[in-house]
């Protein structure tokens, strides 16, 4: 990359579409080795600002320092973005129906089973004991 204004804004703007139209994290990830990465255009101009003059290395390396971290920044945002969509989602798909349906007769009825509260164990069987009744009186 030769160093002038015009090339170094391009490229920084190649960059930012990149970020924007990156769909998911993995395509992100691909920017970030293209566009942000030490074999970017950024970082090779970054790279060559040693074989300027010091007037012009001040004045390049400006606008290189500038216009690396607006990518920088654009990259951190959409990064955050796509990482609270892909948690969104994976939040969605991996739900978890806790209640519950089809519960045994045993549950179902008020008071729960023989096992006491809340217990799963059915309910034992239960003799039937009938007392005496007391003579009534006439």
């Amino acid at each position: 990359m030769s160093l002038n204004t015009q090339a170094i804004l391009d490229a920084a703007q190649a960059a930012l579409l990149a970020i924007e139209t990156a769909a998911d994290l993995e395509a992100l990830k691909q920017v970030r080795i293209e566009h942000i990465g030490d074999r970017s255009e950024l970082a090779r101009a970054n790279q060559s600002l040693g074989k300027l003059e010091p007037a012009q290395r001040s004045e390049f390396g400006k606008l290189i320092g500038t216009e690396r971290n607006r990518v920088t920044s654009a990259f951190a945002a959409r990064e955050l973005i796509l990482t609270a969509e892909r948690d969104q989602r994976i939040l969605e798909e991996e739900r978890v129906d806790v209640t519950l349906r089809d519960l045994p007769p045993w549950r179902a009825a008020s008071g729960g089973g023989g096992g006491g509260r809340g217990s799963t164990v059915p309910p034992a069987a239960s003799p039937t004991f009938s007392l005496p009744l007391p003579p009534t009186q006439v």
